[in-house]
């Protein structure tokens, strides 16, 4: 069985966007609204949408051999619709007209549950930490981290789209979250959640520097699961610039 992935844009204007009008982040916005705020297209017009492209990033899955699904919902960065595909490319688009500008390789899983665009690069999670790769160029940024990676050394994976702040990066693992400092990528601190996972992202609060996350169950299921400290399928509310647990 053979699997492509297809993207559909629909036409509309797409200059004179304020960059708080991009969809700079998977779920959004940092607040992880999921809705855009745009009201051009509409219910009323709703009925009028033509396709106006469709997009093949040119990957086919054979079923009988492995499986696996893209969970990313692209960003729009006000110059490029930047896109995934399930052999580990992040591709940016053209999006008046649906042509591929570059593609990269990346570590496995690229970008599997999102991405974040800020100030022309793009951070991209996965096995070993975060990529940052600059929108033009379609090239790691060296700048970054140690040479556009930016992450713990650990093996473990990141699946969640970042908080990227100027000067700040905060990193949801599997089961801890970091902090790091731009461009240079050291560690501030990391917060263990004792097994506790992450898989539907990250939000942050500017207001009291907080971040927001929710946590499913423990990684651990067939062991022990009785443990102190449980912060499995809760809401955790973290101090950004501590890494100490508010609630």
């Amino acid at each position: 069985m053979k699997k492509i992935i297809l993207l559909f844009l629909f036409f509309f204007h797409l200059t004179n966007y304020s960059f708080s009008k991009n969809w700079i982040i998977s779920s959004g916005d940092y607040s992880s609204s999921k809705f855009s705020n745009l009201d051009q297209i509409n219910k009323k017009n709703l009925h009028n949408l033509n396709t106006a492209w469709v997009f093949k990033n040119g990957y086919t899955l054979d079923r009988n051999k492995s499986f696996s699904n893209n969970q990313t919902t692209p960003i729009f960065t006000g110059k490029s619709l930047i896109v995934t595909s399930l052999d580990n490319n992040l591709i940016s688009l053209n999006p008046k007209n649906g042509k591929e500008k570059w593609r990269l390789k990346l570590q496995s899983p690229t970008a599997k549950r999102g991405m974040t665009f800020l100030d022309e690069n793009i951070f991209v999670p996965s096995l070993g930490g975060v990529y940052v790769v600059n929108e033009k160029s379609g090239k790691l940024n060296s700048l970054f981290g140690k040479n556009g990676l930016i992450g713990t050394g650990d093996e473990m994976v990141s699946l969640v789209p970042p908080i990227v702040l100027n000067e700040k990066i905060f990193i949801m693992y599997k089961t801890f979250l970091t902090s790091h400092d731009l461009p240079s990528g050291n560690l501030n601190w990391k917060l263990d959640l004792n097994g506790a996972r992450v898989w539907s992202g990250i939000s942050y609060d500017e207001t009291t520097n907080s971040i927001i996350f929710v946590t499913s169950n423990l990684v651990n299921l067939l062991g022990k699961t009785d443990i102190e400290n449980d912060l499995s399928n809760s809401v955790v509310v973290v101090d950004s610039k501590s890494g100490k647990i508010k609630c």
